[in-house]
């Protein structure tokens, strides 16, 4: 039979409690990293768009790997890092629209038309480059359709999320350029006019 003092367990009881109060105190000391929530947005400087757009954004569909909130980055060996203290603020399929529904807005003076946009990639990577890659699709009320493809990257300004957003959003103004200038390449629904009786 073995007969604990009660001393012993006085001792075992202070160690217990001292255990305790030392990794109730590590855990209370932890801190975790700053969660962040970011806005893809034209810079402040840019003209207010007008209220009835020419060119309405019916749709941007994002490939499964974009479709959450997190940030993405892709590393050299294709693998998806998806950021965990780094999030859009909006879904970012809503978050384009809005931006190339504004800058179509201010930039498009022609007919007016529907646009479709897949979206392929948009991501940055860890060397700070970051990459749209996209198809578009604008159905005019004159009854023509006008689609292209546009794949563009650019370096980050600086590193950082906040510089990684930024890109971003050139890529998204970038696009809605190319698209003003593809329709007005091509002379959107001018072709109806040909051989029409003067007034």
């Amino acid at each position: 039979m073995i007969i604990i003092s009660n001393y012993t367990r006085q001792y075992r009881t202070a160690v217990i409690l001292s255990v305790c109060v030392l990794l109730s105190s590590c855990i209370g000391s932890r801190t975790f990293p700053e969660t962040n929530y970011y806005l893809l947005a034209i810079p402040d400087h840019a003209q207010a768009a007008p209220a009835d757009p020419l060119i309405e954004v019916q749709s941007v569909r994002l490939p499964p790997y974009l479709d959450r909130l997190g940030i993405v980055l892709v590393n050299e060996g294709r693998q998806i890092q998806v950021a965990n203290y780094h999030f859009w603020a909006e879904p970012l399929d809503d978050a384009v629209a809005r931006i190339l529904q504004d800058e179509l807005a201010r930039s498009w003076r022609g007919e007016t038309g529907i646009l479709d946009v897949d979206i392929h990639f948009f991501h940055g990577d860890l060397p700070g480059l970051v990459t749209l890659d996209t198809s578009w699709a604008i159905q005019m009320n004159c009854d023509e359709l006008v689609s292209s493809r546009f794949r563009h990257t650019l370096g980050q300004p600086s590193s950082g999320y906040f510089a990684l957003v930024e890109t971003h959003a050139d890529l998204v103004m970038q696009l809605a350029s190319a698209i003003v200038n593809s329709l007005e390449s091509q002379g959107v629904c001018t072709s109806q006019l040909i051989g029409s009786p003067s007034p």
